[in-house]
């Protein structure tokens, strides 16, 4: 699981973890860890791997950012964590929420929508009989990390 190599893979990089979120802050607000690095406290979300189908083949290349969640209410990219962290490949690429959200935004045409999770790229993709709304976004188009972990 993701957020547990998190854990690990940001103990050996300068963080301290504080503690696990609850079920409440990890469903409505959006994060998985308190954690401190450099006399900050930082809430991160940890986003595990992602396929372009049930057991396809890994992103590499992309983000899935959910802007609203199976519920339809706000998604991740407006939680309340400071930081996003992806699990990509062999790595954990962490990125400032706030200026994700701004990068995502320039990049999304939210009147367009896809049928299809393949074809989301900048658009919107909502699954069947569900109230979410996502789309994929090339990591070559959205700001840079701030850091970079490796697994």
């Amino acid at each position: 699981m993701s957020e547990d190599l998190f854990k690990q893979v940001s103990l050996n990089n300068g963080y301290k973890v504080i503690r696990h979120a609850s079920s409440d802050e990890d469903m409505f607000e959006h994060w998985d860890w308190l954690c401190e690095k450099d006399s900050k406290l930082l809430k991160i979300e940890v986003k595990g791997k992602k396929h372009l189908w049930r057991n396809g083949p890994e992103l590499l290349d992309s983000i899935c950012v959910e802007w609203r969640n199976v519920r339809g209410n706000n998604g991740w990219i407006y939680g309340k964590s400071d930081l996003i962290a992806f699990h990509v490949d062999r790595l954990f690429l962490i990125f400032n929420r706030e200026e994700l959200l701004k990068s995502c935004e320039k990049l999304v045409n939210f009147n367009k929508e896809v049928k299809s999770f393949k074809d989301s790229y900048n658009c919107i993709y909502t699954r069947p009989n569900r109230d979410d709304r996502m789309s994929l976004i090339k990591l070559s188009d959205v700001c840079k990390p701030l850091e970079v972990l490796k697994v």
